[in-house]
Formats: C-alpha cells, sequence, structure tokens
C-alpha cells in the first residue's frame, strides 16, 4: 500500500492518472485501485486492477458507473480510457495486458496442479502416447486419482440405465430433446407418445476421422431414440447410426446380440463426445465468451455500467483460451433466472427506454461484436440494436450464462464421466 498526503485541499476529484518512472530493470506493478480520503473525512474509490508500467499511464475514473449521456465531465476523457483498451493480439498469456492475466498467485496454482498431473502419468507410464491396454483391468494399476464416481462407473457403464442416465446427468445435457414427432430419416415405429426423446448428431455427418498412430479412426452421425419408463429411468431404444436410412445403415434394438447392441452405444458415445467438446463446450462457452470479453475490452470504457457488469465474468477468458489453443435442465434455467434477475437489477438502474437507445457506446459495443465477432453473419442472431430495456437484459444475461453456468454444466462433469474415456 502506498499513501500519498496533502496538506492542503486539491479540490473536487474526478480524475486519477498514475504513472510508473523508469526503473533500472523494467517492470510492471499491478494496482487494485486508488483511496482518496477528502480534507472533511469522505472517501472516493478509483478501481484500478491493472498493470502500470513506464511505457503506459493509467487514466482512472471515480467508481461510479455512467452512461455517456448522462456524464457531466468532458467526453474526451471517455474516449482516452477506451483507448487505453488496445486491440489484444497476444500468442502467449504472456503477451496480454496484466489487468486480464492471472494473478501470481493463481497462476502458480495452475501450473503445480499442471505439474502434479504430469508426473502422476509420467510414475505410472501413462505419459507415452502409444501406450495401450487390452482390458479394463490393466487401467486398475494405474495409482492416479479416481472421481468418487469410478466404482459405480466401472460396474455399469455397459447398461442401458446409465447410458440413458448420461444425457441428462453426465458432461453434456444439452443433446437431448422431447421428441413429439420422428424424424423421417429415422424409420422407426413407436407408440409411446410423449414419453421419448431423441439425440440427433446430425451435425457430425460427413466429418472424417482423424489418423492416430496410423490407424484410421471413424465417426458417425447417429440418432438415438430413448424412452422414459414408468419408473423415471431414460433408456435407449433403437439407434440408427448414419443419416440416411438404408439397407447398409440398419437400426440397432437393445433385443439385437449382446454385442451388437453394445457397438452402437459406443458410436453414440463417441459422437456424443466429440459433439460436446467441440460444439457446446469449445464453441457455445470458450469462443463465444471471446467475442463478448473483445468487444467489451474495445467497445466499453471502464466507467461504463455494461463494463462493470462484464468484466468479473470474463476477465480470464482470453487467458484460458490462449492456454486452451496451446495445450491441447431444468436447474440451468432456475440459474438463467438467477442471473437474469441480478442482470435486470444493475440495468434497470442506469437505463431507461430512451437511454438505452441514445447510448452511443452501447450500439458501438453492438457494432464491435457483430462485425469483428460474428463477421457480419446475417444468420448470426445477434440484434442490431437495442430498443428496450428488456431487450439489453437479455442479451446480457445471454452473454453470462455460457461463461458461468453453462461452462460449468458442460466442463465439471468431464472428470467423472470422461477421465477413464469410458465409451458408454
Amino acid at each position: 500500500m502506498l499513501t500519498v498526503s496533502c496538506k492542503e485541499s486539491p479540490g473536487p476529484f474526478f480524475l486519477v492518472q498514475l504513472e510508473l518512472k523508469a526503473l533500472v530493470f523494467e517492470d510492471c506493478w499491478f494496482c487494485s485501485k486508488v483511496i482518496v480520503i477528502e480534507p472533511e473525512g469522505s472517501q472516493l474509490l478509483f478501481p484500478c486492477y491493472q498493470g502500470l508500467s513506464p511505457k503506459k499511464k493509467a487514466i482512472l475514473r471515480e467508481a461510479t458507473a455512467k452512461l455517456s449521456q448522462k456524464d457531466t465531465e468532458e467526453i474526451t476523457i471517455r474516449v482516452k480510457m477506451l483507448q487505453e483498451n488496445t486491440r489484444t493480439s497476444a500468442d502467449s498469456a504472456s503477451g496480454l495486458p496484466y489487468e486480464i492475466r492471472f494473478s501470481f498467485t493463481k497462476e502458480k496454482e495452475f501450473q503445480y496442479s499442471l505439474l502434479r498431473a504430469s508426473l502422476d502419468l509420467k510414475l505410472n507410464n501413462f505419459h507415452h502416447p502409444t501406450n495401450t491396454w487390452n482390458s479394463m483391468e490393466e487401467l486398475e494399476d494405474l495409482q492416479w486419482s479416481m472421481p468418487r464416481t469410478h466404482e459405480y462407473i466401472k460396474k455399469h457403464w455397459m447398461t442401458d440405465t446409465f447410458f440413458g442416465y448420461q444425457f441428462l446427468n453426465g458432461s453434456n445435457p444439452m443433446m437431448i430433446k422431447r421428441c413429439s414427432k420422428l424424424p423421417k430419416n429415422f424409420p422407426v415405429t413407436n407408440d409411446m407418445k410423449g414419453k421419448i426423446f431423441l439425440c440427433d448428431y446430425a451435425r457430425l455427418d460427413g466429418i472424417v476421422g482423424n489418423v492416430i498412430d496410423g490407424n484410421q479412426q471413424y465417426l458417425t452421425a447417429p440418432l438415438c431414440l430413448l424412452f422414459s419408463n414408468p419408473q423415471g429411468k431414460l433408456l435407449p431404444i433403437a439407434i440408427q447410426l448414419k443419416q440416411k436410412p438404408e439397407v447398409q445403415n440398419p437400426i440397432f434394438l437393445p433385443t439385437d446380440s449382446k454385442h451388437d447392441w453394445l457397438l452402437a452405444n459406443l458410436f453414440v458415445r463417441n459422437a456424443e463426445f466429440n459433439e460436446h467438446e467441440l460444439n457446446f463446450y469449445l464453441l457455445r462457452t470458450h469462443l463465444l465468451a471471446e467475442v463478448f470479453t473483445m468487444a467489451t475490452l474495445h467497445a466499453l470504457p471502464s466507467v461504463h455500467p455494461l463494463f462493470k457488469l462484464l468484466f468479473p465474468h470474463i476477465r480470464y477468458t482470453l487467458q484460458f483460451n490462449i492456454m486452451a489453443r496451446k495445450q491441447l435442465i431444468d436447474d440451468g434455467l432456475k440459474l438463467w433466472n438467477i442471473i437474469h434477475k441480478f442482470v435486470n437489477g444493475v440495468v434497470a438502474h442506469y437505463y431507461t427506454e430512451r437511454d438505452v437507445q441514445e447510448d452511443s457506446e452501447l450500439q458501438t459495443w453492438l457494432t464491435e461484436i457483430i462485425e469483428h465477432g460474428f463477421l457480419k453473419n446475417a444468420n448470426s442472431g445477434i440484434p442490431k440494436s437495442f430498443h428496450t430495456v428488456a431487450e439489453l437484459v437479455k442479451f446480457v444475461t445471454m452473454l453470462i450464462f455460457p461463461a458461468s453456468a453453462q461452462h460449468a454444466a458442460v466442463n465439471n462433469g468431464q472428470k467423472s464421466f470422461s477421465k477413464l474415456d469410458l465409451p458408454k
């Protein structure tokens, strides 16, 4: 903590500028905030949360959030603050601005966890990519930490009950949909109306698997039909492995031979893994959050109410994504409503309908998202402008949800359900 005293009152404060003098060895100091205590005893808070260096001046506004059309200070100050958020381009986490990087403590904790896991794998001869195992029993020799669900999965992974259970309670609860009408390309006769559900992996159709260690991998685009029985168990009742019905694309049923039915289930779980990791996890949480992060940093000054609302949720998005590139349903609705209520409270405090329509910085932010995030794609679903408080609240809720609750839903279950890469 650095204290600066002044014998005489400096007058009203609305701006603080910080500059680090050049040192013998170039360094960067992280400043969290500046507190100004006036002679009368009142305190003024100037949030900073950024790195200071001899090459960069930090311009800080008092903490109260303000819309541009209601800001009594010179607009040039807002523009100058916005210019500090220069376009970010980094190939490594060290190239990111300090304010959106892990803290020293967080980074060391992350590195320690990674080192510990790597050593664990090497000690158990698990680090070599060509290692193979001939049975589930051989995997038991690996002395690494297992999730609490391990024993249950080991005993039940081949059962239809556990297969169905994972569609709602596994790593990816996003694919399953109630089936009111069977698709034409899935010619199954069924009289269990209102109790059946469908998982359709049409997005994977036509994708060719990779070649790993000289072996061609295979990927299907299956359709899986499930039935909710009177006991509340979700059970698979039919599987078709390709999208186009034909003689060479039979429909597998639980009455087929044990191994045929198991193989069909394996292909579904394989498709589920790819859909989950690439679409619902990588694209819809990490990469989508990156679009809104970049737009927020580029288009909104830190004094803007939406910047203050969004920044805690997007602060580490870029570092997580850079590291990933380098190294690599009811409850959801309740969470959506909780986030929506919180966002509504913040946004409604600052905005009226007229404020929404007149906020030029808000429109610049939205334009940034459309032009640079979605490359002016007319089918992106992103609105071109906001007209009401309700529209803005819904959009901001949609932004925060995938970066928080949805990410947790499709990420946190991976350790329990995918640690041994069990197919079913």
